[in-house]
C-alpha cells in the first residue's frame, strides 16, 4: 500500500489535471460564445459537467485522505493549506508538493480569470439578444411583432 503521502501527491496530480482541463474548457467556452456556437457550448457544458463531478470526488478523496495522514503526522491537518501541510511531509514528498502547490495556485488563478471574462462575454450576449427583442416588441409588452409576409408575392 501506497504511503499517504503518495496517495496525496497521485490525488493532487489528478486535481491538476482537472483543473487545467478545465481551464482550457474555460478558453474553448469564450471561443463559441464569440462565435454563437450555441450547440457547441451546451454540449461542452455537458462535458464540464463531467469534469466537475469528477473534480468534487478527488476532493472528497483528498479529505478522507486527511484522517490518514492525521495518523502519520500526529496532529489534525484538515485544516492546513497545501503550503502548511508540505512543511510535514517528508523530504521526498516535500519538494513535489511545494510544485504542485504552485501550479495548482496558477492554474485557478487562470481559471477565475478566465470565468470573469466569459461573464462578461455572457453578459455582452444577453444584452443584445435583449436588444433584439426589444427591436421585436419596441412597446415592451410582450407582444411581439411579426413579420409581414405579402402572400401575394
Amino acid at each position: 500500500m501506497a504511503s499517504p503521502w503518495a496517495e496525496v501527491i497521485g490525488l493532487l496530480c489528478d486535481q491538476l489535471e482537472v483543473q487545467e482541463t478545465l481551464l482550457e474548457m474555460a478558453k474553448k467556452k469564450a471561443e463559441l460564445v464569440v462565435e454563437g456556437r450555441i450547440r457547441d457550448l451546451e454540449l461542452l457544458l455537458l462535458t464540464e459537467e463531467t469534469l466537475l463531478v469528477r473534480a468534487g470526488r478527488l476532493e472528497s478523496a483528498r479529505q478522507d485522505l486527511h484522517g490518514r495522514l492525521a495518523l502519520t503526522t500526529g496532529e489534525d491537518v484538515s485544516g492546513l493549506t497545501l503550503k502548511e501541510l508540505a512543511t510535514r511531509a517528508p523530504a521526498d514528498a516535500r519538494v513535489e508538493l511545494n510544485s504542485l502547490e504552485v501550479d495548482l495556485r496558477r492554474v485557478t488563478s487562470e481559471l477565475g480569470r478566465q470565468a470573469q471574462v466569459n461573464l462578461e462575454l455572457l453578459k455582452q450576449a444577453l444584452t443584445m439578444v435583449n436588444y433584439q427583442l426589444s427591436l421585436l416588441d419596441p412597446s415592451g409588452t410582450g407582444q411581439y411583432l411579426r413579420p409581414h409576409f405579402d402572400r401575394k408575392a
